[in-house]
């Protein structure tokens, strides 16, 4: 994490060389200053870009890029699947895809499901399938009430003890590790 951190600083120091290369180039009427500046500030302004958002997945936080991008989450993430499980089937995949938040990042090109990272759609398929099928004792949908988890219809994530979630079973897990430690 440190190292995306100074990667993030790293492309900052560029911009702002790219920066001061332009106004040199301006003011000491140099061209090939002004021409080579604008290079410079893409390259610093992308490795900030991607150190940005390679720390926010490393650091669990999945919320909002950019203000009013966040997708809410779907109406039907609180009705279990009444069809038949199989994973070559489209309305099943689709389900799995919206109950279990699944996502293609594209800045790595890989897939997120429930907070981890995938190499291929399928395998967080496969993912969302074992846990849909073995859920956590307790952690049923139906029993969002017993476990004190609720979801802001702003946003779409869900709130256990004051803390906020992605996904509906990470705020699962989490409400069974508080009652488990008795809080």
């Amino acid at each position: 994490m440190l190292e995306a951190y100074l990667r993030g600083l790293l492309g900052q120091v560029i911009v702002y060389l790219g920066l001061g290369l332009l106004v040199a180039g301006w003011l000491l009427e140099f061209p090939p200053m002004m021409i080579i500046s604008p290079v410079v500030l893409l390259v610093g302004g992308y490795m900030h870009y991607v150190s940005q958002q390679t720390t926010r997945l490393l650091s669990g936080d999945h919320g909002e890029v950019y203000p009013g991008s966040r997708k809410a989450v779907p109406e039907r993430i609180t009705q279990s699947y009444k069809g038949p499980r199989d994973l070559t089937l489209g309305e099943y995949q689709l389900y799995l895809v919206e109950r279990y938040a699944i996502e293609k990042n594209n800045t790595l090109e890989k897939y997120v499901c429930d907070g981890r990272v995938f190499e291929t759609l399928q395998a967080a398929l496969e993912e969302a399938d074992k846990m849909d099928r073995n859920p956590l004792p307790g952690s049923g949908l139906d029993q969002a009430d017993t476990l004190g988890i609720t979801r802001d219809e702003e946003t779409g994530r869900f709130i256990v003890a004051g803390k906020s979630y992605d996904s509906f079973s990470r705020a699962a897990r989490a409400a069974m590790d508080d009652q488990q430690r008795g809080k």
